[in-house]
């Protein structure tokens, strides 16, 4: 047990352990859906390619492009193999949010 929470009743430890460990994961997921939009927002510049254009070819709204870019949102799955084909990468690196030039080829 953690010793400055041993004076809380263990109904209110298990919460507080949990409220950190979800805020914990709150935090990690935030971080995922802001570098999945950083990896979006550089292959799409890289690509010339304004939002607009972007949410053409996947038919969404350019706000929805810039809430994934933002990291405010993930883009519904069933647009992950349209979004590879667009940007020009593998699912892998789509998912990993890297570049993997190597097993592009």
């Amino acid at each position: 047990m953690c010793a400055s929470l041993d004076f809380l009743p263990q109904g209110l430890y298990h919460g507080a352990v949990l409220q950190g460990t979800l805020r914990a994961k709150e935090r990690d997921s935030i971080e995922n859906r802001k570098s999945f939009g950083a990896f979006l927002l550089q292959r799409r510049k890289e690509l010339g390619m304004t939002q607009k254009e972007f949410a053409n070819r996947l038919f969404v709204t350019d706000s929805a492009v810039s809430k994934w870019e933002r990291g405010l949102a993930y883009p519904d799955i069933t647009l992950l193999q349209s979004i590879c084909e667009v940007l020009e990468v593998s699912e892998k690196e789509l998912l990993s949010a890297s570049e993997d030039t190597e097993g592009r080829r």
